[in-house]
């Protein structure tokens, strides 16, 4: 996805993306995103709460901008709202989050369908995921 700044141009790689206007077969970048899920894990929560979130936030086409965790069923939504971003939080199995814009509504238990939650799901080493 291709952010225009003042005299740059900057390139992000979302886990996930809705884009819902066409672009051009030859364009290889999104610039038009309704929607911009990523999946924090140790590795990458710094760069995605930090730098991509504030990026993404100052873009005029995202409605919503979605971290989700990949060790446990909760996110964090930011929805766009004629004041500015709303935080909202979602977390455990019976959780939904609304995506009208979409006509989606996805229930968290659908979103970590097959997801097993253990101690060996834990690729990298981090003590926020330390399971007991």
């Amino acid at each position: 996805m291709r952010i225009d700044r003042r005299d740059s141009k900057h390139y992000y790689y979302p886990d996930l993306q809705v884009v819902c206007e066409k672009k051009a077969p030859a364009d290889v970048h999104q610039d038009n995103q309704v929607l911009i899920i990523e999946i924090l894990s140790p590795s990458t929560r710094d760069y995605d709460l930090d730098e991509k979130l504030s990026a993404n936030l100052k873009m005029p086409s995202p409605k919503c901008y979605v971290t989700m965790e990949q060790h446990t069923r909760f996110a964090i939504v930011m929805r766009r709202k004629p004041s500015g971003f709303l935080r909202e939080t979602y977390e455990g199995t019976d959780a939904v989050i609304e995506l009208p814009f979409i006509a989606c509504t996805p229930p968290m238990r659908d979103i970590y369908d097959g997801i097993e939650f253990t101690a060996t799901c834990v690729q990298e080493p981090d003590e926020a995921y330390d399971v007991d």
